[in-house]
């Protein structure tokens, strides 16, 4: 089958969710659009569980930004996967993405993304704080 015509995992990290908050970009349509071909956008339980933690034991702007957040992907795919809650969802998203060759993680943890780097995992990211790029 066609690389083009498979159906792309874009996998949101817990920053990733903040995006829209912080910047006003549409985090969801300027996802897919660069994207090449049929994509869903999906999230990891770890991921979930981060943002109820920030949701509730955050301070001030972080807090509500959370809240949003946490509404935001309780209306895109949550994938069961092991993990951390308690910041480290990292491993679990770059573990799944390692095992399907159609993800692509969006962050902008640079951390995170140096590390999808090294294990051949497309990436998409804000640049310049006004639309989002992938590599």
């Amino acid at each position: 089958m066609d690389e083009g015509k498979k159906t792309k995992q874009i996998i949101f990290d817990t920053n990733f969710f903040f995006t829209p908050f912080q910047l006003r970009l549409d985090i969801i349509t300027e996802s897919r659009l660069l994207v090449d071909g049929p994509s869903e956008i999906v999230t990891l339980t770890p991921v979930v569980s981060e943002l109820e933690r920030l949701s509730t034991r955050g301070k001030g702007e972080q807090k509500v930004q959370a809240k949003l957040a946490l509404q935001m992907a309780q209306n895109v795919k949550i994938i069961d996967a092991p993990g951390r809650a308690d910041g480290r969802a990292d491993e679990a998203i770059i573990a799944y993405a390692r095992e399907r060759p159609y993800a692509i993680i969006a962050t902008n943890d640079s951390r995170l993304r140096k590390e999808a780097r090294k294990e051949g995992v497309k990436t998409i990211f804000v640049r310049g704080r006004c639309k989002l790029a992938i590599e």
